[in-house]
């Protein structure tokens, strides 16, 4: 009796933690099943894709940015005849602009190419709800041209530039990207100063002298009688450069192709 009653008890042990082990899967699952990459132009494999997105919720989920929702949007255009900006985005899965988020919108032209001919890219920052105002331009624009964002992005190398487009973002939301301007201005001062000081310093120790000069009287020995002057002009040299500007088209540089609310800047 006392057996059966034992073997009951560990069967319900057993059930008991089995359940709570498929409630936490459920649970998971259900977390990671939301959708944050949308690869409208096929530019990711399904293993970037899914680690894309296990990112994306990774940031969703971590406590410093509860809440902000990043998404990764690739998007065809031929000879830029067509756009599709994050107002776009949001209106097609029914979020509002309200909401916090970020999204990076990659575009590709596969008719365009660039200097070294390679099929044209490029990509463009929206940011609605309060990552408007906790990503600052000065962030913005680091995020966008970050070694690990521009080239790879720029290269075709979609997954690498996006992921670390995602984590840019995710320190710029938290304060942990960049330095108050105050704080590169002090010390860029104090290194000009120091880089100043040093040579000066070296010059005047090797010539001051250690013994003080005898007094000459020149007022006694030495005389100047100026009886006239005279200037003369030989000539100026003057260079010129042409400022060619740059158009917006193209893509080069900093130009944005993006527009509408939310556009934060592009590449």
């Amino acid at each position: 009796m006392k057996n059966k009653k034992r073997l009951l008890a560990l069967v319900l042990c057993l059930g008991i933690v089995l359940a709570g082990v498929l409630l936490l899967t459920v649970g998971v699952s259900g977390e990671t099943d939301r959708t944050y990459v949308y690869d409208k132009a096929d530019l990711l494999n399904e293993g970037e894709e899914e680690k894309l997105n296990e990112l994306c919720a990774s940031i969703e989920q971590n406590q410093a940015t509860k809440g902000l929702k990043c998404y990764v949007v690739t998007f065809e255009s031929l000879y830029k005849r067509q756009s599709y900006w994050g107002e776009d985005f949001l209106a097609d899965i029914g979020q509002s602009e309200n909401q916090d988020c970020v999204i990076l919108i990659v575009t590709h032209d596969p008719w365009m190419y660039d200097d070294d001919d390679q099929s044209y890219f490029y990509y463009d920052f929206y940011k609605y709800g309060e990552a408007d105002s906790r990503i600052n331009q000065a962030e913005v624009n680091h995020i966008l041209d970050d070694a690990g964002v521009r080239p790879n992005i720029k290269g075709g190398r979609i997954s690498e530039g996006a992921s670390q487009f995602l984590n840019l973002c995710s320190d710029a939301y938290t304060g942990r990207i960049g330095a108050p301007m105050s704080r590169v201005i002090v010390i860029a001062f104090v290194v000009s100063l120091v880089i100043g000081i040093i040579p000066c310093a070296s010059i005047v120790a090797k010539y001051k002298m250690k013994v003080k000069p005898t007094n000459y009287p020149l007022d006694k020995y030495a005389d100047l009688d100026l009886t006239g002057s005279k200037d003369i002009f030989i000539g100026s040299y003057v260079t010129t450069r042409r400022i060619s500007t740059s158009s917006s088209g193209g893509g080069h540089g900093g130009s944005s192709h993006g527009g509408g609310s939310g556009h934060a800047g592009g590449r």
